[in-house]
Formats: structure tokens, sequence, C-alpha cells
């Protein structure tokens, strides 16, 4: 694997990644660097693209960017698009990351394996689905995102329909198969706004929601979802 350490990554621009790709025969290991005002022109990844497999710990990704509106074309920080990508991040910063497409943060594109663990998101917004994280996969399933100990605060969707502030979790050619996202010890808050809120094929453990203007979607019932330990629930809204 390639080895980057205590390095900084402004102001660049490309179509596939503002200032990193990493290709699907790459492996890149990722320390304390910082990614700040980034911008993916044309395929998203405002900071990163990833087809390989990327490790990061210890790295601050601020303000970036990624400026197509073309649906699946997002990713303000990072775009997965490779059925055989493997990203997980460990205490890592995401903040004030924008997308004019799905994913305010990431976007996890095919079926790829993202796990990030204690990590924050804050103030990360879209134009589109998923103000932190947006997932899609092909009909094949997998990739099974994880958020372990995670913080999430002031992240914005704007879209006008079934957006989620924190996970939107689609499926391109069967709208009831998804993949299954899984959030482990948790917290949620300080109005993290969108229309819904976590979104579809998704599990709760141990984990805390407050002060948010919606929880779950409408339709969260019917959508597989699982709480196999009962969360707390404080302050939240709910309005259909």
């Amino acid at each position: 694997s390639a080895v980057v350490r205590n390095s900084s990554f402004e102001n660049g621009r490309g179509t596939q990644g503002g200032s990193v790709h990493v290709t699907s025969s790459a492996s890149l290991d990722l320390y304390d660097s910082t990614f700040d005002a980034n911008t993916a022109t044309e395929d998203g990844g405002g900071a990163a693209y990833v087809t390989g497999t990327l490790f990061g710990q210890g790295n601050t990704f601020d303000s970036n960017s990624s400026i197509d509106s073309d649906d699946n074309r997002g990713g303000g920080a990072l775009r997965t698009n490779d059925d055989d990508a493997d990203v997980t991040f460990v205490d890592t910063l995401f903040c004030s990351n924008t997308s004019s497409s799905d994913g305010g943060a990431l976007l996890n594109r095919r079926n790829g394996d993202l796990d990030v663990e204690r990590s924050i998101f804050w103030n990360n917004s879209t134009n589109s689905r998923g103000a932190v994280f947006y997932a899609t996969s092909d009909a094949s399933g997998g990739g099974n995102p994880l958020f372990a100990r995670v913080s999430a605060a002031a992240n914005d969707s704007q879209s006008g329909d079934d957006d989620g502030w924190f996970i939107r979790n689609a499926h391109d050619n069967n709208e009831n198969e998804y993949d299954h996202v899984s959030l482990d010890q948790c917290i949620v808050e300080v109005a993290n706004d969108s229309q819904w809120g976590i979104d579809r094929g998704w599990s709760v453990t141990d984990s805390m929601f407050s002060a948010n203007d919606i929880l779950i979607s409408p339709d969260g019932s019917q959508s597989g979802n699982d709480f196999s330990v009962t969360p707390s629930y404080a302050g939240n809204t709910c309005s259909r």
C-alpha cells in the first residue's frame, strides 16, 4: 500500500476526486492529513474518488465539494464506485462538505464496503439526498455500510422528497431490496434537518438520537429496520 502521513491537500480540482483517485488495483493508507476546499467537477468525490482500497485515520475533510448535479455523482468528501471498493475511516472529521447530487459527505456507489468509526459529521449538506451519507447498489446487493461510535450534528438535506439527513439507502433495480446499514453506539443530535430521516434497511444498536426534526421515514416500519437494542430518543419531532 502507498502511505501518506501529515499532508495537506488544498484547492484541488478534478473530474473523479478533487485531490485523490484510488483506482481498483491500488491501496492507500492515509494518516493525519487534511483535505480542504477540493472540488470534483464531473463524477463526484470532492476530495477523493475510490474504486480500490482506502484506510484513513486521524484525517479531516473540510469544505470539499462535488458540483455535478446528476444522480449518483455526489459525495462532497468522498465517492466509491466499485463492487470491490473497501473504505475505512477512523477518528475522522467530516465538516462543511457539500454536494450538488447525492451524499453531502459520502456517496457509496455499487456494493463496496464502507466502515466509519469514532468519527464526526458536522454541517455537511446536499441539494439532493443524504446529507451525510447516500448508498445505492445494483441488483447483486451487498455493501452493508457500518457507522460505529459516530456523532452527527447540523447536517442538512435540501431535497424535496425522501432525502434523509443521515442515511438514504437505495437500490437501483428493485426498490424493495436494500443494502443493510448499521448504526452502533452513535450519537445523532442538534437539528439535523431534512424532510425524512434515516431511511430503509438499517439497524440501530446502543445509539442516541436527540433534537432531530425527523427520526425515521414514514415508511420505516415497512423497510426491514431492526432495533436490536432499544435506543434513546429524546426531544425528536416528526411531521408527515
